[in-house]
Order: C-alpha cells, then sequence, then structure tokens
C-alpha cells in the first residue's frame, strides 16, 4: 500500500469510527469508536509529516 493510499484508508477509518460513535447506542461504545477515530487521526497524521532532514557537519 502506497503512502497515499494509507494516508487515505486511515482518514477513511477515523470517519467511518466517527459516525459509528454518532448512532453508537451506549455512551460506552460512543467513547471507544472516538478513541479509534483518534488513533486513525493519528496515523494518519503521522504519515503526512516530513521526514526530518539528516545533517551532517563536514570537516576540511
Amino acid at each position: 500500500m502506497s503512502r497515499r493510499e494509507s494516508i487515505r484508508h486511515h482518514a477513511d477509518r477515523a470517519f467511518q469510527e466517527l459516525e459509528r460513535a454518532r448512532s453508537a447506542s451506549t455512551e460506552e461504545a460512543a467513547m471507544a469508536h472516538l478513541e479509534l477515530s483518534e488513533l486513525h487521526l493519528g496515523r494518519m497524521h503521522s504519515l503526512t509529516e516530513a521526514p526530518a532532514a539528516h545533517l551532517q557537519i563536514v570537516r576540511n
């Protein structure tokens, strides 16, 4: 799965979990779906962050 596909997958799953939270029959179920949504959003954001530049000091 490409990075772009992974980002889309986690975005879609986050949205699905939000919808499940909205229709949950109990507060506990709603909270569980919200937590899953947050996990997918976190993963999506981690995939969109630019990798840190690796700098090396070179002396002559």
